[in-house]
């Protein structure tokens, strides 16, 4: 967003006139930005904010920390006194910049303070161990290492880090179904997690078939169809329509009406009734008449269209 006004010619032509409207969080974006420029004189852009007025107070650091001279500039920013902001620790540690988050720590960095969800969705374990080491609390990274499918993340923390008691409940089980990590499911059921419906609508959400097909396999409890269908439905703008067509495969039938219970959660869509028809949604004369009706009654601008496609389902609506 200030990539241009942090260069040198947004600088000298927008300094003093429309960068006067900028707020004051919005000023430790711009010292943001500017401090985690690629360009080489991002020192003097620093510098020029500096001399507008803006500096440390309003800082957080956090972009330098993905640049591959982060050290460098961190120790710069820090003789001019700035000082990360407590989330910096996660952030610099889930890219995986162990000399990084070595340097924050030898500066006085508070471990025991920062989350660490976000390395451990990552799967940056030996930045997990650091962290672990230094007095951080690791009680919500099962669930965050589950959902980026990270096996040995969730291993370490499990068996070496004492956090066996996070498998209690659904949500991690969910969280590795959701991530799409057969492997990882795999091993949670050895260690006798349990599995509920939520687990199911989890792997739906993935869009991974497989995923699915284990699930139904190891014998998951399937939630409501609708619930099911409409989950795989939400994900018709994400992906495609593999979730639609896996589910009947997998023992879940297509609920009656769903053919306009769908229309009726986004509004009617060209796009959507084409998507639903591929998938192989059932439609009955009735399924057509009302979702026309619903169409009728829409003021969407795609209701033409709606109706011309639902009058080529139901050529009998022209009469």
């Amino acid at each position: 967003m200030y990539d241009w006004f942090t260069s040198p010619e947004g600088l000298a032509r927008d300094g003093g006139g429309a960068a006067e409207a900028f707020r004051e969080w919005e000023w430790g974006e711009i010292l943001d930005a500017a401090a985690a420029s690629s360009t080489a004189d991002w020192r003097a852009k620093v510098e020029w904010l500096e001399s507008r007025g803006h500096g440390p107070a309003q800082a957080s650091c956090s972009g330098v920390l993905r640049r591959p001279d982060a050290v460098e500039r961190l120790r710069w920013l820090r003789q001019r006194g700035y000082r990360p902001s407590s989330t910096v620790v996660d952030v610099v540690a889930s890219c995986g910049n162990m000399a990084a988050l070595e340097y924050l720590l030898s500066e006085g960095a508070d471990a025991r303070g920062a989350s660490t969800t976000m390395t451990a969705m990552a799967g940056q374990l030996d930045c997990l161990r650091v962290l672990w080491a230094a007095g951080a609390d690791l009680a919500w990274d099962v669930g965050s290492a589950a959902a980026g499918g990270h096996l040995h993340v969730v291993a370490w923390l499990v068996e070496e880090a004492g956090q066996a008691a996070q498998l209690d409940g659904g949500s991690v089980f969910a969280e590795a179904a959701r991530s799409g990590s057969v492997e990882l499911m795999s091993w949670l059921r050895q260690r006798g997690v349990a599995m509920d419906a939520t687990v199911f609508l989890a792997a739906v959400e993935s869009g991974c078939e497989e995923t699915m097909a284990w699930l139904v396999e190891q014998g998951c409890p399937l939630p409501a169809s609708d619930a099911a269908f409409m989950a795989a439905f939400r994900l018709v703008d994400l992906v495609d329509v593999a979730s639609l067509r896996c589910l009947p495969r997998v023992g879940c039938p297509w609920p009656a009406g769903f053919l306009t219970l769908a229309l009726r959660s986004r509004g009617p869509s060209v796009r959507d009734l084409r998507a639903l028809l591929a998938a192989g949604c059932p439609v009955t004369r009735g399924d057509v008449v009302e979702a026309a009706a619903y169409v009728q009654e829409s003021y969407w601008e795609e209701r033409s269209d709606m109706l011309a496609l639902l009058t080529e389902l139901d050529p009998t609506m022209r009469e």
